[in-house]
């Protein structure tokens, strides 16, 4: 018998992750010019995805470089851990 009980368990904590903005301390409200960023990269889309590959396989990867078009604004793009890879120099010093 099959049960998807780590669908289930993956999904339920995946709906409740719903970013509407954000804000930074001692702020009362939401930080425009963080949620236009946001907005620009289509991130409400792309980080879906990297909720439930965080969730799925323990890791997730968010790349931020410049925009050519715009350097006034970031380009950040969501990618699966299944496509990059992540390399931390620090710990070889150790």
């Amino acid at each position: 018998m099959v049960i998807g009980w780590p669908r289930l368990i993956v999904d339920s904590l995946h709906e409740r992750m719903d970013i509407t903005g954000f804000r930074l301390p001692g702020a009362e409200s939401r930080h425009e010019e963080l949620w236009r960023v946001w907005q620009v990269n289509g991130l409400d889309e792309g980080y879906q995805q990297a909720h439930v590959d965080a969730l799925v396989m323990r890791r997730s990867f968010v790349i931020v470089g410049s925009d050519e078009n715009d350097p006034a604004t970031p380009l950040v793009t969501v990618e699966s851990p299944l496509q990059v890879f992540g390399w931390c120099a620090d710990r070889l010093a150790r």
